[in-house]
């Protein structure tokens, strides 16, 4: 058996340009794959979203003295909806794209 003329790095990275290339055509021609990312997409910004509300409700029920002080404590929900909100209008130019 022959041994492959590219070894290595340049092996696993001729790999990654050959199947992104693929997986651009099939994006671009193939609506069952696009349907499928913007299924992806929405489930993980539902995710995020259910998240959060998971944690407030979790931290409401908790006594005022097990609290932690918290430097920026509109940081975390102001990320966490920033993640989603980009989720879902990352959702909806696939939808329009």
């Amino acid at each position: 058996m022959e041994q492959p003329k590219v070894t290595g790095f340049r092996r696993i990275a001729r790999s990654i340009r050959l199947s992104s290339a693929g997986f651009r055509y099939a994006i671009a021609h193939e609506v069952a794959i696009r349907e499928e990312l913007i299924a992806l997409v929405v489930l993980g910004a539902g995710t995020i979203l259910g998240a959060m509300q998971n944690h407030r409700s979790y931290v409401r029920s908790l006594p005022a003295a097990d609290l932690p002080k918290l430097p920026v404590p509109w940081l975390t929900s102001f990320l966490a909806g920033a993640v989603a909100v980009a989720g879902i209008l990352l959702a909806a130019y696939l939808a329009v794209a």
